[in-house]
């Protein structure tokens, strides 16, 4: 409950004001190319029977890791993603 009420805060202009209001520029633009990596684990156990048959039982686990790659153009108010 404490970030929340930090969260609210954030964005009020401070009391008292003095002077005129400040227009908004803005001057980030998302085009350019990316690129990122991603990593996991898992595991589990699993149980198999068959109609009376003893059961089978593994227990898989392993690594994955992979990438992205990728190139943003922005026209305006728009973002294409390739």
């Amino acid at each position: 409950m404490l970030a929340t009420s930090f969260a609210a805060e954030a964005a009020d202009i401070p009391v008292p004001y003095e002077g005129p209001p400040h227009s908004v520029i803005v001057y980030y633009n998302w085009t350019g190319f990316y690129a990122g990596i991603n990593a996991g684990y898992g595991w589990g156990t699993s149980n198999w029977d068959r109609g009376g048959i003893v059961g089978i039982e593994s227990k898989p686990d392993g690594f994955m890791v992979g990438g992205t790659l990728g190139y943003n153009y922005q026209t305006g108010s728009f973002v294409w993603g390739f």
